[in-house]
């Protein structure tokens, strides 16, 4: 499987600007299907770590999903406001990245998890932070 790293863009409200994002950022990673794990799931946020608020906050969920899992579920938690997002999947035939965008997103500190699995049973999880000012 080959992996392309293309230029994300990035809207906060202001005029728009592109954002490489280097193929071994710390608030990046990538599946590879070859060497991947079946319980890998990853969560990226864009603005990586920081950003104005409000603005529009894109996550991006990359998982190897099962035969028996049949959700991925997206939340951002913060002190005053909680977000969240699932997807109906259907087993290993499943896409394996899922993207949310939410808009206008409250100045806060999010937890942002991703989880995959049967419904009502979570398989495996990632989590990633983000601030907004």
């Amino acid at each position: 499987m080959t992996l392309w790293h293309l230029p994300v863009l990035i809207w906060l409200g202001a005029p728009v600007h592109v954002s490489y994002i280097p193929p071994h950022s710390p608030t990046s990673s990538y599946i590879d299907s070859d060497r991947a794990h079946p319980s890998s799931i990853t969560v990226q946020t864009w603005p990586a770590h920081f950003a104005l608020a409000p603005c529009p906050v894109t996550i991006q969920v990359r998982a190897i999903p099962l035969d028996t899992d049949r959700e991925i579920h997206v939340s951002a938690d913060g002190p005053l406001f909680y977000r969240a997002s699932a997807w109906s999947i259907n087993g290993a035939t499943a896409p394996r990245t899922h993207r949310v965008v939410w808009r206008d997103l409250p100045a806060g500190t999010y937890q942002v998890i991703a989880t995959i699995g049967p419904p009502g049973r979570v398989r495996t999880r990632a989590m990633s932070s983000l601030e907004l000012l």
